[in-house]
């Protein structure tokens, strides 16, 4: 049987999250309204394509297309800024008001439950967006 059996994938057009060189030193609020901007993004995306729900392992795949008049990122950078996406992407987590975390598409983020793989490419379009592709087994 395949590992991962079902796929699940959305496109964010026209946004990549703010990488660690421009939040590694920003003020806590600064840091807040770029984490909140991707979480946001997500969902909205998300719903839009079905918000679906995976049990168990899997391996989430996020890809930056970068387009015309931007370049790649450093490994570091780019794997740093998807951390809003990733913990957007599983149940939230803490108590009363201090929940974080997202619409639990995905089990947990931790490396038993999600093998993760971030890689950036070059547009074929020209333009800047983020795809995720999620595989495991789909629930609903």
């Amino acid at each position: 049987m395949d590992e991962y059996p079902d796929r699940w994938e959305m496109v964010i057009p026209d946004f990549w999250p703010v990488g660690l060189n421009k939040t590694l030193h920003a003020h806590w609020a600064i840091v807040c309204k770029h984490k909140r901007n991707a979480q946001f993004q997500l969902m909205v995306y998300a719903l839009e394509a079905g918000n679906p729900t995976f049990e168990g392992k899997c391996r989430v795949t996020i890809t930056r297309r970068w387009g015309k008049g931007q370049r790649a990122m450093d490994d570091d950078n780019l794997w740093g800024s998807v951390k809003a996406l990733v913990d957007g992407l599983r149940p939230p987590k803490g108590r009363g008001r201090h929940k974080q975390g997202g619409m639990g598409i995905i089990t947990d983020d931790n490396p038993k439950h999600c093998k993760l793989i971030v890689q950036q490419h070059k547009s074929e379009d020209g333009t800047l967006s983020t795809h995720i592709l999620i595989e495991g087994k789909l629930i609903k």
